[in-house]
């Protein structure tokens, strides 16, 4: 694909089925050559399309356009679950490609985490705060959001 697209960006996750076989979930853009083929199914209102076994002829394809990037991030992170990262504990979890921009994150301890919740819940527009806690070993970790302001 990157052969027929030298631009393709890509990020995709694989996810084992109960039948041991693998499949990958995925993102891409600037796919522009790739031949994209309407499969005749519309499922949440949305066309689904299939890329032409000419131009990817390694396995079932489908596709949509991406509308939201906040449900689009929802659902590519939903598949990196607690199977995947205990059968590849050291090992990448993604695959993604080498020009994509890389995000900005920062670890915080505590007492910072504690301050910036509440600086930031003043205002809601531009922040979320997702708090996500792991039952079987009883981590707690903190997502926080924010939105860049125009």
């Amino acid at each position: 694909m990157k052969n027929q697209n030298p631009d393709f960006k890509y990020l995709f996750v694989p996810e084992l089925h109960k039948s041991k076989r693998w499949h990958f979930h995925g993102i891409g853009v600037n796919c522009d050559k790739l031949k994209f083929e309407n499969s005749g199914i519309v499922k949440n209102g949305k066309e689904i399309y299939n890329i032409n076994k000419r131009s990817f002829k390694y396995g079932f394809t489908t596709a949509t356009k991406i509308e939201s990037t906040e449900k689009v991030s929802n659902y590519i992170t939903k598949y990196i679950t607690k199977e995947l990262i205990t059968m590849s504990k050291g090992q990448h979890r993604y695959l993604y490609s080498k020009n994509l921009a890389k995000p900005q994150s920062e670890t915080l301890f505590e007492e910072d985490l504690k301050f910036m919740e509440l600086l930031l819940t003043k205002n809601k527009n531009f922040v979320k705060i997702k708090k996500v806690k792991d039952e079987e070993c009883g981590i707690e970790t903190t997502y926080i959001t924010i939105k860049k302001t125009e």
